[in-house]
């Protein structure tokens, strides 16, 4: 569960950062976009004979990104970001 959350952590980061002002909406468009890359991820995991789809890899997924987008538009990111 630690290695999906770890996964779309960086894609939730980077695409919140890529919708800069609000953050309520970055926050939220890093999540939608998250859900549906892994709800299509673990969909084509039905085509798979080694692999299953479960819910929880996606919750997990989405998890990982919320927490990363939520952490790319803090002031502290922010600010780190315009001094660079």
């Amino acid at each position: 569960m630690a290695q999906n959350v770890l996964l779309f952590a960086p894609f939730g980061f980077f695409a919140a950062l890529a919708h800069r002002p609000p953050a309520r909406h970055a926050v939220r468009n890093a999540v939608l976009m998250t859900a549906g890359l892994s709800f299509f991820g673990e969909g084509s995991q039905l085509y798979s004979h080694g692999r299953f789809p479960s819910a929880t890899d996606l919750t997990c997924n989405v998890i990982g990104a919320a927490l990363t987008a939520v952490l790319a538009v803090s002031p502290f990111v922010q600010d780190l970001i315009s001094t660079s």
